[in-house]
């Protein structure tokens, strides 16, 4: 039978054609083949356009409509969907028994425009045994959404409306397929029949893994609505294909519950239980201990809200906080970190060694505690950390395997009322504390001191004393400091007193040196890991001074460490320098420069050196037969004296008037300069007295590392070698 155009039909008479498809009582007659169309029916505010339903007693009922959209004055469904059909149902079997069972093993899809316009995927499937009566209710339904497949089963028999979704064990790679159907630039779906869309973020580097789960869902009418979820992925492997990003065979869940009064709450809980996981620089195995993430997310007014947040891996991490309320589309969020608890070493080595190892800082051996109340800004470009109070408890930190430091016994306590690193007032309990403290082979003892505010940051109470090598290092004034988006900022001042030279030389395996070494440190800084000297170093050392200038270093505990720097000398006294070593003895003084010095990886690459008899100097001094003889091996010159033969073993030692040698550095080659020139050679000793030897250097250029190395093998032969 056919229907009217443009028929009126209210709600209860839709709904007693549904009741036609699925209905309640026993059916007492067959049914006549029927069809029933209409162009279009009012239902509610939509209307359905090119409506169709057919019956057929041996094929089953077919319904189709062709467009769906809300009457004039509605919300439109979609603004910029013309049509939101067509929407088709097929119910297979004999008409009785789909009165009598429901409409089991029916297929049914959805339009893309209409699957568009809702937000969903393209979806179909089958409907499995169902019935629909006045005081209960039984639908089941198998669907495809793109390449995922899940099951709907909804209930009610006396009490409240039970939805449960089941996803069964599939490739988690099929959820590409999904992401396949979004917009980039909306974020709605669309048909991907354009090409346009495309699986984004971490499923396209998907290469393995399996995802299943379970969600339940239960309506009560007058309460809002609420569900709970279980999401299971195993076996997961990815990876990005810059290689910064990967992950080999992780298994992790997600569970939780979500209400929908004032907005979305939920409660959710993220373990991580077992595989490697890389981002960036960090490196993470989850096979000694799983991570744990709870939170309670609300979204309400277009804000998102992160309250109750808590990690833990049962040992060595745990962190309470909360993220502030936050546009999705505005600034960066704001954590607040009411603790963060870190337990070394396992801590160490499984959050913290991997980042580390960028500075050359991993193998270390820890131990203690590390705790840290704060805010942390979550700006992706800059993450800004704001701190409230911080402390570590009887931390050991060694780096035994290279022995650069070591620390042990620390404790700091630090508690500012401000959240601001740049402004903060430290309270009088804030201090510092450790039992012993060593750089390289140098060891500084104990020491304990308070911390005050600084601007923006905070420094020592009052003068630290420590004792080093024989002497005392008296250390002023050190200050951190950090201003919003810099790097944090060390200044130190500070006084040395008596180093022993014995004692640093042998810390160090050197050849053994007398005398002390005092000096003054007007100020080093640390800013963007580049320590620097504000003016110069001073040093009484060798019975002279020693002035350090310019003094840069970069990546010191990195790869490749450079130094840069400029050391001038004065009325050095040269028989405490070569007293110890097997050059030969030498007496006078000595002054001299090493300009525009560079190091990389500490080692010289480049400067402009020289060594040499202080100007005016009327008086000789004496020269040793061994220092005459390696003097003449520089540079493969040669001694030539007045007096020759058996004359010259009479003599161990002979006077000089002056000695003078430079040498400009460059890829590895030094040129060679002296006290004079003569186009063939260079003057490096003048003699003085009977017999006088005058020593020259004819090798103009000369390979550095090997003179290095023949310095270095300097032999005890006595012999005067003349003229060779």
């Amino acid at each position: 039978m056919a229907m009217p155009a443009r028929p009126n039909v209210n709600t209860a008479v839709f709904a007693l054609l549904l009741l036609v498809v699925c209905p309640a009582g026993e059916a007492k007659a067959a049914l006549p083949d029927m069809k029933l169309t209409a162009k279009r029916i009012l239902v509610a505010e939509f209307s359905l356009e090119q409506f169709e339903m057919t019956f057929a007693a041996a094929v089953g009922i077919a319904l189709t409509v062709g467009d769906v959209s809300r009457l004039n004055g509605q919300p439109e469904l979609h603004p910029e969907m013309d049509t939101l059909g067509p929407v088709r149902l097929n119910c297979p079997g004999q008409l009785l028994h789909i009165m009598n069972s429901g409409c089991s093993g029916g297929v049914f899809s959805l339009g893309p425009a209409l699957i568009s316009a809702l937000k969903l995927p393209r979806l179909s499937g089958t409907l499995g045994a169902g019935r629909v009566t006045a005081d209960s209710l039984r639908m089941e339904a198998h669907v495809q959404a793109a390449a995922v497949v899940f099951s709907v089963l909804v209930i009610r028999e006396s009490g409240p409306l039970e939805i449960t979704v089941n996803i069964p064990a599939q490739p988690i790679a099929s959820v590409s397929s999904l992401l396949d159907e979004f917009n980039e630039d909306t974020g709605r779906l669309v048909d991907g029949s354009d090409g346009q869309a495309s699986a984004a973020g971490l499923v396209t580097w998907v290469r393995t893994g399996t995802l299943e789960g379970q969600i339940e869902s239960t309506l009560v009418a007058g309460s809002p609505p609420e569900a709970q979820f279980r999401l299971a992925v195993g076996e997961l492997s990815f990876d990005s294909p810059d290689g910064q990003y990967a992950a080999e065979g992780m298994a992790l869940s997600l569970q939780g519950s979500l209400s929908m009064e004032s907005g979305v709450r939920g409660a959710i809980r993220l373990d991580l239980h077992s595989g490697e996981l890389l981002l960036g620089d960090f490196y993470r195995n989850f096979a000694d201990a799983s991570l744990q993430i709870d939170m309670q997310p609300a979204w309400q007014d277009d804000q998102l809200t992160m309250e109750a947040i808590h990690l833990s891996d049962g040992g060595s991490l745990e962190l309470l906080g909360h993220i502030e309320a936050f546009v999705p589309s505005g600034p960066a969020p704001r954590m607040h970190i009411e603790k963060l608890s870190l337990v070394f070493p396992d801590a160490y080595t499984r959050y913290l060694e991997s980042v580390a190892a960028k500075w050359t800082l991993d193998r270390l051996e820890t131990r203690g505690v590390f705790e840290w109340q704060g805010v942390v800004d979550l700006d992706p470009a800059a993450v800004l950390l704001q701190t409230r109070s911080m402390s570590l408890i009887s931390m050991d930190v060694g780096d035994s395997d290279q022995g650069r430091f070591a620390v042990t016994g620390l404790d700091v306590t630090i508690e500012t009322d401000d959240f601001h690193f740049g402004a903060m007032e430290l309270l009088e309990s804030s201090q510092i504390r450790w039992d012993a403290l060593q750089f390289g082979p140098i060891h500084l003892g104990s020491a304990a001191v308070g911390l005050i505010p600084r601007a923006g940051g905070f420094g020592i109470s009052e003068p630290l004393n420590l004792e080093i090598l024989g002497g005392q290092l008296s250390i002023q004034e050190l200050a951190f400091s950090r201003q919003p988006g810099q790097a944090t900022d060390i200044q130190l001042q500070a006084n040395l007193e008596g180093l022993d030279m014995a004692l640093l030389t042998a810390a160090f395996g050197w050849p053994e040196l007398q005398g002390e070494i005092s000096g003054r440190i007007p100020g080093i800084g640390l800013k963007d890991g580049i320590v620097s000297v504000d003016g110069e170093l001073d040093f009484s050392v060798f019975g002279g001074k020693v002035v350090l200038g310019d003094f840069r270093i970069e990546r010191a505990f990195g790869v490749l460490p450079s130094l840069a720097a400029s050391i001038d000398a004065t009325s050095l006294d040269l028989e405490l320098l070569t007293s110890t070593f097997e050059f030969g003895q030498i007496s006078g003084r000595l002054d001299g420069y090493v300009h525009d010095l560079r190091m990389l990886d500490w080692r010289p690459v480049s400067f402009d050196a020289w060594l040499g008899t202080p100007e005016g100097k009327s008086r000789s001094s004496e020269i040793s037969r061994q220092a005459v003889n390696h003097l003449t091996s520089i540079g493969g010159g040669g001694a030539t004296a007045v007096l020759t033969g058996p004359v010259l073993k009479l003599f161990n030692n002979f006077s000089y008037r002056r000695l003078g040698m430079g040498c400009r550095m460059q890829n590895n080659v030094c040129d060679v300069s002296g006290l004079d020139d003569n186009n063939e050679s260079v003057l490096i000793m003048e003699g003085a007295g009977i017999p006088k030897i005058m020593i020259r250097a004819f090798n103009r250029r000369l390979d550095w590392p090997q003179l290095v190395a023949e310095l270095l093998a300097a032999s005890g032969d006595e012999k005067i070698r003349i003229g060779d």
